[in-house]
């Protein structure tokens, strides 16, 4: 049976079942990772579509969030997050996409948007379209450091000796000094203040998170936000002062953190989608042992409003 649920309506417990027993399953996926949207803003409201077994277990579920300004878009998960069904059992997918496609068929909606690690034969079957993005990761093994380029070890030895260290932000006054220093205060922002005060709340005493930043003679230099689910570890937002780039923290920083997820059991790790046209980004993540990977975005809808997007699309300069 097939149940639609509000984030307040779903059995967490259930749901972490699912998750430990989904192959598919990400950090996006978890039920803290919804809950972070529907509360840091207004326009979005998280649910779940979960298939339920006859004993009540959850056997397949889709997270999503319908973003409401103007006209509906359902995202799973949203901002280029992955998403889309997990479950425990082959052939459930296509029920709940399917479900999904009705739920949000009406003249409100302008589009369903999935991201995914994985083909999903099941959307294209239903119409969505489809294209790639690629992503990179790191198999974590204890002689990983040799898979860094020889520039790479050579800058993180170069802010070793200039006196840089690993540390966390994990209590109130580090946050207060996070904002100080990234300068993400304005709502214009569109992760705002909000957003990132509900993050520090939500996960990092849930353990789905660690703070990470590189300090020199205790100022703070550089910040790394990660993402903990299973063994793997993502990275997500990221900054440095610019005062220190001659110092190279970002290398320094990233090399910790990797050692750090190594000691404490994790296997693999994910550097995130690479925007287009993003050569240093690109450069960064190969440098230090990435390895290019293919990652999967569909999108449905209807032909007429596709040509709307894409008419709002050039009028904002995007392409």
């Amino acid at each position: 049976m097939i149940r639609l649920l509000k984030l307040s309506e779903l059995e967490r417990p259930k749901w972490e079942k699912l998750l430990a027993a989904a192959p598919s399953a990400t950090f996006f996926h978890t039920a803290e990772w919804a809950q972070l949207w529907e509360e840091s803003y207004s326009f979005f409201k998280s649910c779940f579509l979960v298939d339920v077994a006859p004993d009540g277990s959850y056997r397949a579920g889709l997270p999503f969030v319908r973003a409401r300004k103007g006209l509906d878009n359902y995202y799973s998960m949203p901002m280029g997050s992955y998403g889309g069904v997990i479950s425990t059992e082959s052939g459930l997918e296509g029920a709940l996409y399917t479900e999904w496609l009705k739920l949000a068929r009406h003249p409100r909606t302008e589009r369903l948007m999935v991201s995914a690690e994985q083909e999903t034969p099941a959307l294209v079957a239903l119409g969505f379209s489809s294209k790639t993005n690629f992503t990179h990761s790191l198999i974590l093994t204890p002689d990983y450091g040799a898979q860094l380029s020889r520039s790479a070890r050579k800058d993180i030895e170069h802010a070793r000796q200039a006196g840089f260290f690993l540390d966390r932000l994990e209590n109130k006054e580090t946050l207060a000094e996070f904002f100080a220093f990234s300068g993400r205060r304005a709502e214009k922002d569109f992760y705002t203040k909000r957003f990132f005060e509900n993050l520090f709340a939500i996960l990092i005493p849930s353990k789905r998170a660690a703070w990470f930043c590189a300090r020199k003679n205790g100022v703070l230099a550089a910040y790394q936000i990660c993402f903990l689910f299973k063994d793997k570890i993502v990275f997500w937002d990221t900054g440095f002062d610019p005062r220190f780039s001659e110092d190279r923290p970002g290398y320094f920083l990233m090399d910790g953190i990797l050692s750090w997820a190594l000691e404490n059991g994790f296997k693999e790790a994910g550097f995130g989608q690479t925007p287009e046209g993003a050569k240093g980004a690109l450069e960064f993540k190969e440098r230090m042992g990435g390895e290019k990977k293919t990652v999967f975005e569909y999108g449905h809808a209807s032909p007429l409003k596709r040509k709307l997007r894409s008419a709002f699309e050039k009028v904002r300069g995007r392409k």
